[in-house]
Parts: C-alpha cells; sequence; structure tokens
C-alpha cells in the first residue's frame, strides 16, 4: 500500500488549495508591507515563506491530484544524492525560487529637486552631485520634471545619511546638511531662491576731445537709479540683480547733448561720448 492511498485526488486538490491560498497570502502581505520589510532587512525572509507553501502545493498536487512520479540522482563534494517522489518537485521549486530572488546588492536612487512650495514647485534645472564616501557620484542634469536618477547605489547606504547637494543657479538648498536615503529610495530636496545680488554698471563719460566730463547725470529710468560724474568723468551704478534683461542708461548734462543707449548690469568698463550742444 503506497504513502497517498489514504487520501484520493480531491482531497489532494483540496490540500494543494490550501497552501496556494497560503502563498497568495504570504505574497499579498510581502508586497503590502515591502518598504517596511526592505527597511528592516527582512525581504529574504518573507519570501521564502511565500515559496515554502507554494513548493508544496506543486508537490501535492503532481503526485497526489495527478499521481506524478519524480526521481533525481546527483553527485557533489564526493557524494551522492538520491531523491524520489514529490520531495523531488519541493526542493526544485525552493531552489529555483531562491536562485530568481537572489538579494540585489545595489539600487536607484531618485531624487527630486522642487522650490519652497513643495514637491508640486518643480525645479527643472541644476545638478545633483552624491559622495559615498569616496566615491563621488556626479554632477547630474535635472530633468525637466525635476528628477535625477542615481543607479548602483550599494545597499550598505541604505537607511544612512549621505553627502547630497543640488547646484540650481539662483537657489540655495533649504537643508545643506546630510541626507537620509528612506526606505522609498526617493530623496527630495527642497530649494529656497536667493536675494538678488546687486550688481554695479560703471564707465566714463567723456566729450569730443575725450576729456573726462564732471557733472553729467548718469541714470537708470526703469530702476530709478542715478547718479553724477566725478571731476574725471567716473561714475558707477548699483543697482538689484535685474536678471539678463538690458536696461536704458541715459546721460543729462548742460551744454551737451543728452545720450541713450542699452547696456548690462555688471559692465563697469562703459565709455560714453557727449557731443555739445551747438548755439
Amino acid at each position: 500500500m503506497n504513502g497517498s492511498s489514504g487520501k484520493g485526488p480531491s482531497s489532494w486538490v483540496r490540500v494543494t488549495w490550501i497552501a496556494f491560498v497560503l502563498s497568495l497570502a504570504a505574497a499579498a502581505g510581502l508586497i503590502a508591507f515591502s518598504q517596511r520589510l526592505a527597511q528592516f532587512g527582512l525581504t529574504s525572509s518573507i519570501y521564502f515563506i511565500v515559496i515554502f507553501p507554494l513548493g508544496l502545493a506543486a508537490a501535492g498536487f503532481l503526485f497526489g491530484a495527478l499521481r506524478s512520479t519524480a526521481s533525481f540522482v546527483g553527485t557533489r563534494y564526493g557524494a551522492t544524492l538520491q531523491l524520489g517522489g514529490p520531495v523531488v518537485i519541493f526542493v526544485m521549486v525552493i531552489l529555483g525560487g531562491l536562485t530568481i530572488a537572489r538579494p540585489e546588492n545595489t539600487f536607484s536612487l531618485l531624487v527630486r529637486v522642487h522650490g519652497p512650495a513643495g514637491p508640486s514647485e518643480v525645479i527643472g534645472h541644476g545638478k545633483v552631485t552624491l559622495d559615498l564616501d569616496t566615491d563621488r557620484r556626479g554632477p547630474f542634469s535635472v530633468s525637466d520634471r525635476g528628477e535625477v536618477s542615481i543607479n548602483e547605489i550599494p545597499t550598505q547606504f541604505a537607511g544612512k545619511k549621505v553627502p547630497l547637494w543640488a547646484e540650481v543657479p539662483g537657489f540655495a538648498m533649504r537643508d545643506s546638511g546630510l541626507q537620509m536615503i528612506p526606505p522609498s529610495h526617493v530623496i527630495y530636496l527642497a530649494m529656497v531662491p536667493l536675494p538678488p545680488q546687486p550688481r554695479k554698471i560703471g564707465g566714463m563719460v567723456k566729450d569730443g576731445e575725450l576729456h573726462g566730463v564732471g557733472g553729467v547725470r548718469v541714470l537708470l529710468p526703469s530702476l530709478s537709479v542715478e547718479t553724477t560724474t566725478n571731476d574725471d568723468g567716473h561714475f558707477e551704478l548699483t543697482v538689484t540683480d535685474p536678471g539678463e534683461r538690458d536696461l536704458l542708461l541715459r546721460t543729462e548734462r548742460r551744454g551737451f547733448l543728452s545720450t541713450e543707449q542699452y547696456v548690462t548690469a555688471g559692465n563697469t568698463d562703459l565709455g560714453l561720448v557727449l557731443e555739445k550742444t551747438h548755439r
């Protein structure tokens, strides 16, 4: 009398179904709590709980319900191993599952750069750099979606604080310290605008004979900023950063024709020539 004579195929189908449902329940738990399990390093343990009843279900269905047979003979390290019956399928499922699900040694880190209003205020330019001990990654360009993906991060850095920073023109990081790599492997870098930087506009005003002209009123009408040249004709204006747009510069002095020209903030070597009025 063989070992399976006490149960008919229908009984083995029920046993197989129960084992399969247990596998599905364990798999659902693995998916639902994957981030928390990864944080505590329990992913592999739960995965083994998933494939164990799955192996039992496969063995029970094939040998109990379908009355299949199987055998395995192998030699390793000078010893011979011979397996027969359901244990062959069970071992094949367990070993196959463990081989497919070898733990990853690295992961990908996603960095999202945004403004002070939160993640919805995407900043789609700049550079991001990451330091992993002596291994510097980057700088990487920020995409139009405000994202940078950094691949092949060793798992030893998961859950740890690392030097990570963004360089965005006109912005500074709100939190410039070390950044924690969370279980989700997504880091949000909040940026805040830098205060406007003062810039200079300057040069020299001369007459037709290239002599410096003092007492010339030099002004930027759009910014309501003005000054007067010194005795040598030199002048300097300080303006709050207007960006890269050109500014209208006007000069006025009795006895000379007024002039207008467009200049760029930061230019401190302007040469302006005034013509005397004709009486």
